[in-house]
């Protein structure tokens, strides 16, 4: 992929993800975390599934065959993981507004790379390590830090989302 392919993907992906925000909170007002994330899933399983068919068949056949047993015990983990993820950040956006959730949920920008490095010994490039702190000032300077209460609240919820998700990586 060339740079400037890899550069659209990288903005579209962000676009996807600040307007997701959006949808989850006004998809909040009228059903629960468990149905939004329900339908949500569904959808992009419908969508995904033929693609993977069609193009990774042989790919998953061979990785089920192959070592079935580590497999589905990896798939439990992500299962568990990633549902425990999404339902506690939905659960987390009905005690606070969009742009506090976001703050938090801005930590995996930092995750990636520190896992990268202290754990699989990967060299990150320098150029991240800035990216990183002006995105977390950035979201910082986005939240609404004056409703203190609801905000703990909401910050305990969404940190058991973060510790969910670190389980994805491992």
């Amino acid at each position: 992929m060339s740079k400037s392919t890899s550069m659209i993907c990288a903005l579209i992906t962000t676009f996807i993800w600040g307007t997701a925000f959006i949808a989850q909170d006004t998809g909040m007002d009228n059903i629960g975390p468990l149905t939004f994330n329900f339908s949500r899933f569904f959808v992009g399983f419908i969508t995904i599934l033929p693609i993977a068919l069609i193009f990774e068949r042989k790919k998953i056949v061979l990785e089920i065959s192959s070592n079935s047993k580590v497999f589905y015990k990896y798939l439990l983990l992500m299962g568990i993981s990633l549902f425990l993820g999404t339902y506690l950040q939905q659960a987390s956006l009905q005690n606070t507004n969009i742009a506090n959730a976001a703050f938090f949920t801005v930590f995996y920008v930092p995750l990636v790379p520190i896992l990268l490095f202290f754990i699989y010994a990967s060299k990150v490039h320098w150029s991240i390590w800035p990216s990183i702190g002006l995105c977390v000032f950035g979201v910082y300077l986005l939240s609404d830090f004056s409703n203190s209460q609801v905000m703990c609240c909401a910050s305990g919820i969404t940190c058991c989302n973060f510790i969910s998700f670190i389980f994805i990586f491992f």
